[in-house]
């Protein structure tokens, strides 16, 4: 081969070569054109001051002759001009690559936001443009705030049901707690493990707590769990557990995850709600016996009256010792209405507050441990108060067994004494209650009257007891304070107002009358028998013509026969079909305007009638009443 042929051999290698970097660079060129025309971004070339040079696609409305040449910043919205501009020249004076987030013209002709890269176009060392990625995260963004807006609604879903959230990692063995979790258990941080989970658990539901994790890990199921924990400060309180076992691909259990509530509040409202049916229970069979009690009181009282008028004076003291037992019996059958929450006293009257406070200090004297001694002192004769003896007893109860529970729990070599002293003045009358018990701290103290507040483990107390004391003396318009000193002991004052001027009665027992008699007709009316006959003996032996009637359909009758004048009925409250309310709400039917005096074997008063009497009375008593009623 000649040198002429090596050369023509050469350069059509040298075409061929061309030919095909040719077709390379036209499918290149054609790979890079179908790239930015399908790309979802935005792809420019700007100059370093930001004119538009190159756009890989227009959005409708835009066409190249109305964006070339244009500066970038006129499709920014203007907010986001600043970081536009000031990103631009970063890139271009330091050659680096930057990024910025703007709002800018989108592809519906709207404002969109956009995240966009820039990068530097350079010959040499030197940076000559722009080249601009701008993708569209209009969509991502809307994402990311539902997310936030549900992660917000979560939180406060969570926070107002006051759950706490947690999971254990089976494997690693690891506990994790969130904050609402911690302030249940009054921790600052989750425990390192499930032992040291276990140890927050009451020491008697430890067990119980383990053994049900156990159990739900065998069978891949997690009851619901009720159990009790021990906070640091040694608060005991009652949780609910809810969880759910995570599986792995395998099906194996990896992930325990749950939420706990507190329902410390309502195992103490269960509590009260048992104690208040329990109370009720009491009281409905209280109510039975004392009726049936005073009723048989109602015989033997003025039976023993005339016994006693009958005889001779020995015979006369040995059955004045018999109606005082009898009497001090009624007594005590009052008190347990009163305790038991029967009593309805309707309305509030002027009352000596040192006879509720001596009752009901009887009854603790009477009730509480021998050990615990219950002193009670009053002062020279204090002010009437107005007020209901029913509460009243039961605010000084809850106090009194407060203070039983507080020397009990003291030190036993310190005293065990309770001291109750009544004093009064021309305003006020002041009921003090000391203690040598185990006293409270100023914390304990501050909230020793708020509701459902106790130092006492469940089933101890409700938390409600002195929290009723509260509401019932400030109901009465007085006031209650508590002085308290750990390790010594409290007292609780408490102050009532003192009644506009009353007269007060002395009453005491008598074996005879001793009152004047009258000739009125008076009908009785009672079911029992013997109670009828007692009374309608005193009352003919005093001068009164009586009638008898057996229940409330036999008064009615009686009352609206013609020809029987009555002046005044006595109305036995219970008694079977009609009872005394039906006999009034009878009498005012048909307008028998005739006066009526309650006789009853509860405790409190009776509507529309001019007096009551609780069973059992005094023939004194009985016919006093009688004439007073019948003269006003």
């Amino acid at each position: 081969m000649t040198d002429r042929e090596g050369e023509l051999a050469r350069l059509r290698e040298r075409v061929d070569e061309l030919e095909r970097e040719g077709r390379t660079a036209r499918s290149n060129e054609a790979l890079l054109r179908s790239v930015l025309e399908n790309a979802p971004d935005f792809i420019l070339r700007v100059t370093i001051d930001g004119t538009l040079l190159f756009l890989n696609r227009f959005v409708p409305g835009l066409t190249a002759e109305a964006a070339i040449g244009r500066s970038v910043l006129d499709f920014v919205a203007p907010e986001s001009r600043e970081v536009v501009l000031r990103t631009l020249e970063h890139v271009a004076r330091t050659g680096e690559p930057g990024t910025y987030e703007c709002k800018a013209l989108g592809p519906h002709g709207s404002m969109a936001d956009y995240h966009t890269t820039v990068g530097p176009i350079k010959e040499g060392d030197r940076v000559v443009a722009l080249a601009l990625i701008g993708r569209d995260v209009g969509a991502q963004k809307a994402i990311e705030r539902a997310l936030r807006e549900s992660d917000e609604k979560l939180r406060l879903a969570i926070g107002a049901t006051g759950i706490g959230v947690w999971s254990w990692d089976l494997k690693a063995d690891v506990v994790s707690w969130d904050e609402s979790l911690c302030r249940i258990f009054g921790v600052t941080c989750a425990p390192a493990s499930f032992d040291e989970f276990l140890a927050l658990m009451h020491p008697d539901d430890r067990a119980r707590v383990g053994a049900h994790v156990q159990r739900s890990a065998e069978t891949g199921v997690y009851p619901d769990l009720e159990h009790r924990i021990v906070r640091p400060d040694g608060e005991t309180r009652w949780l609910l557990g809810k969880a759910s076992y995570v599986r792995d691909a395998s099906g194996a259990l990896v992930l325990l995850v749950g939420g706990t509530f507190d329902i410390t509040d309502r195992k103490r409202l269960e509590e009260q709600l048992r104690h208040s049916q329990k109370m009720e229970a009491i009281g409905q069979l209280s109510a039975g016996i004392a009726h049936n009690f005073n009723n048989m009181l109602a015989v033997i009282v003025p039976s023993i009256e005339v016994a006693a008028a009958r005889g001779d004076a020995a015979t006369a003291d040995v059955l004045a010792g018999a109606s005082d037992a009898a009497m001090r019996a009624a007594a005590i059958v009052r008190e347990l209405m009163l305790v038991s929450g029967k009593s309805r006293t309707a309305d509030r009257k002027p009352v000596a507050i040192e006879a509720v406070v001596e009752r009901t200090v009887r009854m603790c004297q009477t009730t509480f441990d021998p050990s615990i001694t219950v002193d009670l002192r009053v002062a020279a004769e204090p002010p009437l108060v107005v007020a209901d003896e029913g509460q009243i007893g039961q605010a000084l109860l809850n106090i009194l067994i407060n203070s039983r529970d507080a020397v009990r729990d003291a030190p036993e070599a310190r005293p065990r004494a309770i001291r109750v002293r009544v004093e009064g003045s021309q305003h006020h009358v002041v009921v003090r209650v000391e203690d040598d018990g185990c006293g409270m701290d100023e914390e304990t103290r501050r909230r020793v009257f708020e509701p459902f507040f106790t130092t006492k483990g469940v089933g101890r107390g409700t938390g409600l007891g002195l929290a009723t004391t509260y509401a019932i003396v400030t109901d009465h318009g007085g006031a209650i304070e508590c002085a308290s000193t750990l390790g010594v002991g409290t007292t609780f004052t408490l102050t009532f107002p003192a009644a506009p001027a009353v007269e007060r009665h002395h009453e005491r027992a008598s074996t005879a009358p001793g009152v004047a008699g009258g000739n009125e007709r008076v009908l009785i009316v009672d079911d029992e028998a013997l109670v009828r006959a007692t009374v309608a003996r005193t009352l003919r032996g005093a001068g009164y013509e009586v009638l008898e009637a057996a229940d409330g359909e036999a008064a009615l009758r009686v009352l609206f026969a013609e020809g029987h004048a009555i002046d005044l009925v006595l109305l036995d409250e219970s008694m079977p079909a009609l009872s005394g309310r039906g006999v009034l709400e009878g009498m005012r039917a048909r307008r028998v305007e005739v006066p009526v005096i309650g006789w009853t074997a509860h405790v409190g008063l009776m509507e529309g009638t001019r007096a009551v009497l609780n069973k059992p009375v005094t023939s004194a008593t009985l016919l006093r009443t009688v004439r007073q009623v019948l003269d006003s």
